[in-house]
């Protein structure tokens, strides 16, 4: 591979899919590079857009904004950038998403537990 950022960025999504692998989450692939309608850099992760990032200055906002934007590519609920952390294990990197989709996946597990529990007596 000829551009050094590339590699980089290629290498930290293979990381970032293993993780998952070894999570339980075996349908997580890497998916190839588009230029329209990019669909994010992970796939297998139901309901998710996953956009990998490794760089050294990172930008929060475009980060957010690409996977909000992955995520209506995609036509799935949620978007999220999985940031490398400086010498740090992949499994200690940040996951940034907005408050309006961390707040969607709270009412959702709230829902679901409100579920689970069993009626009052």
């Amino acid at each position: 591979m000829a551009n050094p950022s590339r590699a980089k960025g290629t290498a930290y999504e293979v990381l970032v899919r293993d993780y998952f692998q070894d999570h339980g989450w075996s349908d997580c692939h890497r998916l190839a590079t588009r230029a329209a309608h990019d669909l994010g850099d992970l796939t297998g992760i139901p309901r998710f857009a996953i956009e990998c990032r490794d760089r050294q200055k990172q930008s929060l906002a475009l980060n957010v904004d690409d996977a909000e934007e992955r995520a209506r590519n995609k036509r799935v609920d949620f978007g999220c950038a999985v940031m490398k952390r400086p010498r740090r294990p992949v499994g200690d990197s940040y996951v940034l998403m907005s408050l309006d989709t961390f707040a969607r996946i709270l009412d959702e597990l709230l829902a679901d537990q409100k579920q689970l529990q069993p009626p009052p007596p």
